[in-house]
C-alpha cells in the first residue's frame, strides 16, 4: 500500500468513527459493499439447506422474505433491505459450522413477530423455534422501568440455547453496523446494554450446548472487539 492509499484509508476510518460517535453521514462509506448482498446469502442459506436438511429454514427463508417485505434497515443505510439482518444471522452461524435446523430457522424469523403482523403460532416451524422466537420478541411493559423489563427479557431467554445464541448474533450484527445510524447516545446506551446483559449469555450458551463453544468464541471476539475499539473514543 503506497502513502496515497494510506491516506485515503486513514480518512475513511476517520469519517467512519466520526459518523459513528456524532452521527455524521457517512457519504463515502458504503456499508453494502462490506456485506453479502441479499441474493449471495440466499444462495449460500439454500445450499446449506439442501446440504444439511434444513427443512424447516427452507421454509423460514421464504416465509422471512415475504413478510419482511420492503421493510428496510434503519439508519444511514436506508436502500438496505431488512431480510438482510436475518440472512446475515443464519449465514453467520452457518459459516460458523452449525447447521442446527431450530436455530437456523430461529435465526431466519427472530422478527417476524416483533416488526410484522404475524403471531407466533404463525410461523411455519415446530414448537422449539416458535418458543426462542418468542423469548428473544422484545414485549416492553411500560407499567415498569425499562430496566426492570429489560431484566425479566433477558433473564428469560437463559435456560434456552437456542434463543441465547439468536440474541448474541443479533447484537453481533447491529454492533456491526452501528456505523450506519447510531448517534453517540445511542452507541454508549449500546455498550452498557450489552455488557450488562449480553455478555453472560455466552457463558451461558456454552453452559447448555458445549458443542457451540468455537463459535462463541468467535461471535464474542468479534463483538467485544468493535466495543472496545469504539470504547476508546467516547
Amino acid at each position: 500500500m503506497n502513502q496515497q492509499e494510506k491516506n485515503r484509508w486513514k480518512l475513511k476510518v476517520k469519517h467512519v468513527i466520526r459518523g459513528m460517535l456524532y452521527g455524521y453521514k457517512s457519504a463515502d462509506f458504503d456499508e453494502t459493499n462490506t456485506i453479502f448482498t441479499e441474493e449471495e446469502m440466499k444462495t449460500l442459506l439454500l445450499k446449506a439447506c439442501e446440504e444439511h436438511d434444513l427443512k424447516q429454514s427452507k421454509v423460514a427463508m421464504e416465509f422471512a422474505r415475504i413478510l419482511h417485505g420492503e421493510q428496510y434497515r434503519k439508519g444511514d443505510v436506508e436502500k438496505l433491505k431488512y431480510i438482510s439482518h436475518p440472512y446475515t444471522l443464519a449465514c453467520h452461524a452457518i459459516c460458523m459450522g452449525i447447521h442446527d435446523d431450530d436455530l437456523i430457522a430461529a435465526c431466519l424469523l427472530h422478527d417476524v413477530v416483533e416488526d410484522t403482523l404475524a403471531d407466533i403460532e404463525d410461523l411455519p416451524v415446530n414448537d422449539n423455534v416458535k418458543k426462542a422466537v418468542d423469548l428473544v420478541t422484545k414485549k416492553p411493559d411500560n407499567s415498569v422501568p425499562k430496566e426492570e423489563w429489560e431484566r425479566k427479557y433477558y433473564d428469560a431467554m437463559k435456560d434456552n440455547p437456542i434463543a441465547c445464541m439468536v440474541k448474541v448474533l443479533d447484537r453481533c450484527n447491529n454492533v456491526s453496523m452501528m456505523s450506519t445510524g447510531f448517534n453517540y447516545k445511542k452507541i454508549i446506551e449500546y455498550i452498557g446494554e450489552t455488557e450488562e446483559f449480553i455478555e453472560p449469555l455466552f457463558d451461558e450458551i456454552i453452559r447448555m450446548k458445549p458443542e457451540w463453544k468455537s463459535a462463541v468464541w468467535l461471535v464474542e471476539y468479534q463483538m467485544l472487539s468493535i466495543l472496545e475499539s469504539v470504547k476508546r473514543f467516547v
